[in-house]
């Protein structure tokens, strides 16, 4: 509907427009058809919708309702500070991504050497990233990786069904060698088994697309918000023409062998009941080598899932016990948008602060409650240069000191529950009287003072002038668990009310317990200040930290369960190839326990088959997760891809559970009847 922005409307004043997403028109407008034209007020402004977007079209997320024109400005900028702009652009068909790169590059050179004055100084740089992987890059190594975990499932499933099969296929013997007597030829044969193998692979892919349908509806409800496009996913044709090829070719894959050596037969031995095949000892023959072969191959793709899961699971118990920098119990968050129009003048915005902290303080339940312009876990951040008084100035603007400043009331770090680590807290008396003073984290303190800090002198980069450094205050990971701190100082919020509400001010809450039932008192509170001010992205700080490790931990738990499916199957081959194994050793064994062997010895030659098994296994899948496992060192934190802890328990796990499903048949074997066992002998 309507249109979008012009270039006219990239300027000053003429950007008052409004471009609507289709859910925002649905849901906000009940998808009113003279939606165009229609005025709107944003931050106070009057607006006018000019366009919507069409169903399906959403960026650079889901959550954005509206577009507005950006109107580029020069930025007053600070010394040191970093300025960065994302844009987007369309590369013509016959221009690779590297090509526009070089272009690009010989562009920013030509600005830079046409700039004077302070601006000359300031170095650029340019980098282009293809928008698919800038949306999907950080989730392609772990959906890869489950890919992966999903495909050694279904091999571990194919030797799984072939061993049935090859079992399956010796019952049978004595039928296909009377069909063949009938005058039954070995393509045949062939041809019969691999039907069966197929029909049973297509009705397990049919069973497997209807669980995949109830998988797929309750999915965007289990997985991450930051997956990209998990809810897009659904059974499309493509999707359901893979898993009929896949289930076609699984079972003529897994009929194949069976299927050649039940076509393979000696007539005459076969027809002969009387046959005997113990003469050669407790060994393999032919058939059960085939079926050992494959239990070994269960047993070794199953090592690689456990190690990669166990890896996983380490990495992700090693994330959560990191600590944050603060304690998130019992902290309530939401976050502050003024209309620029209304809360121009800094002393409107302060006392706007200060009357609300009042009204919250004294609500029943509530311990502590400050502001701060960066909330960790949270989106946006900033950069600048900051000079230490008493010390040479940096040669060049781009050579200041770096920090992430924070502006803070004093409430702010009791609330967090931040440490103090030297020195004394910013407090309320520091508000009243306007002290410049700062307090900076371990970071700052450690890099740039050599860990002294308290009693230095700092040249801020913007607002707040000379400040003395009264503190030093714990490092906060910011940006998640597995961000390195980096340094920041903390300034009071009455001597730079712009960099508090500048992109919106967080209100933090410590409350006596759940904080949740304060909500609709604070919408209160901040109501009777000002009936037009909404309540921005109202959450707990354990939820930010929960949402913060959210997709390691699906990715974790999903690679644990696929693992966990081969371990059950790798039990289950073992158990097979021995029961079969058993089962066609009953003669044999019958006639060692006739000639004096005990159930002991029985139970140790039987369990001595699945160890050796097993062990070969181990060794096979050990090596092959030390060569592969490598894929998931970006998905690892402070764990390495060859840890040894992993690569001594999940072997220990799986043989563990190899020896109990070989104790089973093992223990059948000694309860075998000798005379019953010789009767036909």
């Amino acid at each position: 509907v309507g249109r979008v922005f012009e270039r006219l409307e990239e300027r000053p004043g003429a950007n008052h427009v409004v471009v609507l997403s289709h859910t925002g028109w649905q849901q906000r407008f009940g998808g009113d058809p003279d939606i165009v034209g229609r005025p709107l007020r944003l931050d106070d402004n009057p607006h006018t919708v000019v366009g919507v977007m069409p169903q399906g079209f959403y960026f650079p997320d889901r959550e954005t309702e509206l577009w507005t024109p950006l109107v580029t400005m020069v930025p007053n900028r600070q010394p040191g500070e970093i300025i960065a702009f994302q844009g987007l652009g369309r590369v013509k068909p016959d221009v690779s991504i590297e090509q526009a790169l070089v272009e690009g590059q010989t562009i920013m050179q030509r600005v830079q050497q046409a700039r004077s004055g302070p601006l000359a100084e300031m170095a650029s740089t340019l980098r282009l990233i293809p928008l698919q992987d800038d949306m999907v890059g950080g989730a392609r190594p772990a959906l890869l990786a489950l890919l992966a975990a999903v495909g050694f499932v279904l091999l571990i499933v194919v030797a799984n069904l072939t061993n049935l099969l090859l079992a399956r296929g010796a019952a049978r013997q004595r039928e296909m060698a009377v069909r063949a007597a009938i005058g039954a030829d070995r393509r045949r044969l062939v041809r019969q088994l691999l039907t069966e193998s197929t029909l049973l692979g297509v009705a397990g892919g049919v069973v497997g697309v209807v669980a995949a349908y109830w998988v797929i509806q309750f999915l965007p409800t289990l997985a991450p918000a930051d997956i990209p496009r998990i809810d897009e996913v659904t059974l499309d044709s493509r999707v359901l023409g893979f898993a009929l090829a896949l289930s076609v070719a699984t079972g003529l894959l897994v009929g194949l062998v069976p299927a050649l050596q039940g076509a393979r037969l000696n007539l005459v031995r076969t027809l002969n009941e009387g046959s005997a095949r113990s003469g050669s000892g407790f060994r393999l023959l032919r058939a059960d080598r085939t079926r050992s072969a494959l239990a070994v191959a269960e047993i070794a793709l199953a090592i690689v899932l456990l190690v990669g899961a166990g890896l996983l699971i380490r990495s992700f118990v090693t994330l959560t016990d990191i600590d944050p920098g603060y304690d998130p119990s019992n902290v309530l968050t939401t976050r502050l948008n003024l209309p620029r129009t209304r809360y121009a003048d800094p002393d409107t915005r302060r006392n706007l602060f200060t009357q609300l902290l009042e009204r919250i303080e004294q609500t029943p339940g509530v311990e502590e409650a400050g502001f701060v312009s960066f909330l960790p876990l949270s989106s946006g951040e900033s950069r600048v240069g900051v000079q230490i008084m008493g010390r040479p100035a940096p040669a060049s603007i781009e050579n200041y000191p770096i920090a992430r400043p924070q502006t803070v009331s004093a409430g702010y770090f009791p609330a967090m529950g931040l440490r103090l680590v030297d020195g004394r807290w910013l407090s309320r008396t520091d508000e009243v009287t306007g002290a410049r003073v700062t307090m900076v984290n371990e970071s700052f303190a450690r890099q740039y003072l050599e860990g002294d800090a308290v009693g230095h002198r700092l040249q801020l980069g913007g607002p707040g002038g000379i400040q003395e450094i009264i503190g030093v205050v714990a490092d906060v990971r910011h940006n998640g668990l597995d961000s390195e701190p980096a340094p920041e100082f903390y300034g009071s919020y009455t001597q730079a009310m712009d960099r508090l509400t500048e992109g919106g001010t967080t209100l933090v809450i410590r409350t006596a317990g759940n904080p949740l039932p304060l909500v609709p008192f604070l919408r209160s509170a901040v109501f009777d200040i000002d009936p037009t001010l909404p309540l921005d992205d109202v959450m707990t700080m354990e939820a930010r930290l929960a949402t913060s490790v959210a997709q390691p931990r699906f990715y974790t738990l999903l690679l644990g369960l696929f693992a966990t499916l081969a371990l059950t199957l790798a039990g289950v081959g073992i158990y097979g190839t021995l029961s079969c194994l058993v089962a066609q050793r009953r003669t044999e064994i019958g006639v060692r326990m006739a000639l004096g062997a005990s159930r002991a010895d029985i139970l140790s030659l039987v369990l001595r088959q699945g160890a050796w098994l097993t062990g070969i296994g181990v060794t096979i899948g050990l090596a092959g997760a030390y060569a592969v496992t490598g894929v998931l060192t970006s998905l690892l934190f402070g764990v390495t891809a060859t840890d040894p802890l992993t690569f001594v328990v999940v072997p220990l796990i799986l043989m563990t559970v190899a020896l109990l499903a070989c104790y089973i048949p093992a223990r059948r074997a000694t309860r075998v009847d000798p005379m019953v066992a010789l009767r036909y002998e």
